[in-house]
C-alpha cells in the first residue's frame, strides 16, 4: 500500500471514530469532534489529490459523517440545550452547502465564456425532452420534501432526533444508490447530497415549517439545471447576434 492509500485509510478511520464518538458522548465534546472533523473533511476533500473518484464506497462513508450529529441528538438524555447547538449545526451545514453550490456555479460560469462548448454539450439533445427533464427535477423536489420531510416529520414529530437521522439517511441513500449515480456522480455530488439531506431536515426541525427546506431543495435542483439554462441563454444570444449581423 502506498503512502496515499495510508492517508486515505487514516482519514476514513478518523471520520468513523469521530462519528461514533458523537453517538457515545452526548456532551460538548461530541459537538467539538463533529466540527473539527467537518473542517478537516472539507479541507482535505478539495486539496488532497489521492481522493480519486473511483472509490464510491469511501466517498459515501466520508459524506455520511455529518449525519453523526443526529445520533448525538438522538441519544442525548437532555435535549433542551441541543436547540442552541442545533442552530449552530444547521447554520454551519447550510453555509458549507451553499459554498459548495457557489463553487459549482463558479465552474458553470466558464460555460458563459465558451458558447461553443455549451453547443457541443447539448448538440444532440431534444429541447422538448430536456425541458421535460428540467420540469421533472423541479417537481421531484416537492415530492421528495413531502415524503422525506413532511410525512416522516409527522410520524416522528415527538422524536425529532430520530427524524433527523432517519430522514437524512433515507434521502441520502435514495440519491446515492440510484443506478445513474455511479456513472454520473462526481466527488462533490456525494457531499452535496449529504449536505442537502441534513440541511433540509435541520431547517424543518428548527423552523417547524416545510417551506424553508422546500426552498433550499428547489434552489439546489435549479443549480443542477444551471448548465442547461446557460445553454439556452447562449443559444438565444447566438441567434440574436446572427440576426443582427445579417
Amino acid at each position: 500500500m502506498n503512502i496515499y492509500g495510508r492517508q486515505e485509510n487514516t482519514l476514513l478511520m478518523f471520520a468513523l471514530v469521530c462519528a461514533i464518538s458523537v453517538f457515545v458522548f452526548p456532551a460538548l465534546i461530541g459537538f467539538i469532534a463533529f466540527v473539527c472533523l467537518y473542517v478537516c473533511f472539507v479541507a482535505n476533500y478539495w486539496r488532497l489529490e489521492w481522493f480519486q473518484a473511483s472509490n464510491e464506497l469511501r466517498k459515501a462513508c466520508l459524506s455520511l459523517v455529518p449525519l453523526g450529529f443526529s445520533g448525538w441528538v438522538l441519544w442525548s438524555p437532555d435535549p433542551s440545550p441541543l436547540w442552541a447547538t442545533g442552530w449552530v449545526q444547521c447554520g454551519v451545514t447550510t453555509v458549507v452547502f451553499v459554498l459548495v453550490l457557489a463553487w459549482q456555479a463558479f465552474q458553470c460560469r466558464a460555460l458563459l465564456k465558451t458558447p461553443v462548448l455549451t453547443q457541443m454539450i447539448f448538440a444532440e439533445c431534444d429541447l422538448r425532452e430536456r425541458w421535460t427533464y428540467v420540469s421533472f427535477i423541479l417537481l421531484c423536489a416537492i415530492g421528495e420534501e413531502l415524503l422525506f420531510r413532511g410525512v416522516l416529520y409527522r410520524l416522528l414529530s415527538h422524536h425529532w432526533g430520530a427524524f433527523l437521522l432517519l430522514s437524512s439517511l433515507m434521502f441520502y441513500f435514495w440519491h446515492a444508490l440510484m443506478p445513474w449515480a455511479r456513472r454520473t456522480y462526481q466527488r462533490c455530488d456525494y457531499v452535496k447530497q449529504a449536505m442537502l439531506a441534513l440541511s433540509s431536515s435541520s431547517l424543518l426541525v428548527m423552523t417547524d415549517s416545510i417551506y424553508p427546506s422546500l426552498a433550499l431543495h428547489l434552489a439546489y435542483n435549479l443549480g443542477v439545471c444551471l448548465p442547461f439554462f446557460i445553454y439556452i441563454y447562449s443559444r438565444n444570444t447566438h441567434y440574436a447576434d446572427s440576426i443582427s449581423g445579417s
